[in-house]
Order: structure tokens, then sequence, then C-alpha cells
């Protein structure tokens, strides 16, 4: 996109549309290394035999602007630069459940000197969304700061503060 689309980093959509949310990552990431333009994500998660997953990609794209559009005053398809649709029957870990009703998760410290371990598939039982990816980073990065003996403390605004917001249509 040439221009910013949406006034946070996220936008959970809770109504019936053609989108589960839209994402503009760069609002987090910056635009330092997309040449100053903006990256949106406007996913759809499904079942695994929706429509959506055989759907031809120019209807998606079309349908999912259509909507964008409605999120975003003003919008235009002539600002997109490039697009793709892209689609995954399944995108969430699937997370063992031992038999007392615990779950198996990997350990950030896996008892290697110096080794650290942090994955999406650690992020339970949230689901993996830039919020909760984001929190999940930043408590790594503070346990780290203190097996490292560094000094500080996190800054009191955190990267997610304030970027998710929800729509009701």
């Amino acid at each position: 996109m040439r221009r910013r689309l949406l006034p946070y980093y996220a936008i959970n959509i809770t109504e019936r549309t053609p989108l589960t949310s839209a994402v503009e990552t760069t609002q987090v990431l910056g635009t330092d290394h997309t040449d100053g333009l903006q990256l949106v994500y406007l996913p759809k998660y499904c079942d695994p035999a929706a429509p959506e997953q055989s759907e031809d990609d120019e209807a998606v794209y079309r349908r999912f602007t259509d909507y964008l559009g409605r999120l975003s005053p003003g919008f235009s398809r002539e600002e997109v630069v490039d697009w793709t649709v892209q689609r995954a029957k399944l995108v969430e870990p699937v997370h063992q459940v031992q038999p007392a009703g615990t779950t198996r998760i990997a350990p950030i410290w896996p008892g290697v000197g110096g080794l650290a371990l942090a994955s999406n598939a650690q992020i339970y039982p949230q689901l993996l969304n830039g919020d909760s990816v984001m929190g999940f980073a930043e408590s790594v990065a503070v346990e780290v700061a203190e097996r490292l003996g560094l000094s500080g403390r996190p800054a009191e605004e955190s990267a997610r503060k304030g970027l998710v917001g929800t729509l009701h249509t």
C-alpha cells in the first residue's frame, strides 16, 4: 500500500464479513525495509473445506478489498502495489493435551547453557495473533535480560499497547 490505512495495528472484526481481521504490519515493524510502503494483511480464518480454500484468487482479492474500503474510507485499489492470496488449511499449532488436562509445551530454557527457545508453539492457550506474539516476545526478552544480568527495566509503553482495535459493524 502507498499509505497508512488503519488507525491500529490490527482490527478484529466480530461481525459476519469476508474478513476475520485487518492487520497493518508496518505499524509495528516500520517502513525502513519496505521502501516506505505499508504491508496490510487481510486474513479469513475458515474451515479447511470452506469455499475460500478453492475460490479464484482474483475473486478473493476483490471481495476482501471491497471490505477494506469500508474499514479505510478513501481506499482505492490503485493504491495497492502488489497482492497475493495465500492459503493454509491449518494455521494454529496443535497442542497435545495430557491425561491430567495439562498441555505439553517446550520450555523457554531447555537446560542447555546459553540457549533459549521462543516460538509460536509456546503461546498457549492464547491464539496466535500479533498481540499475543508480541506479549510473549516481550516476556522472553525480560527473562533473557535478567539471565544476562542486564540492567534496566522494560519500557513503560509496551510495543503492543494500543495497537489492537475491535470494529463492530
